[in-house]
């Protein structure tokens, strides 16, 4: 689990292209962290 900051952080990152890889060294946490948040990110309903 991470807080809304990184997790907001490695949202970003990924919409600018950045691999997963390339944005868990750059929060600083590991590629598992990145890869779900961003697989979580995909899955969630449209905010309306």
């Amino acid at each position: 689990m991470v807080d809304d900051d990184k997790r907001r952080t490695i949202l970003a990152r990924r919409a600018e292209g950045q691999s997963l890889r390339e944005i868990a060294r750059g929060v600083g946490v590991s590629l598992a962290v990145v890869h779900g948040e961003v697989k979580a990110a995909e899955n969630a309903p449209e905010q309306q």
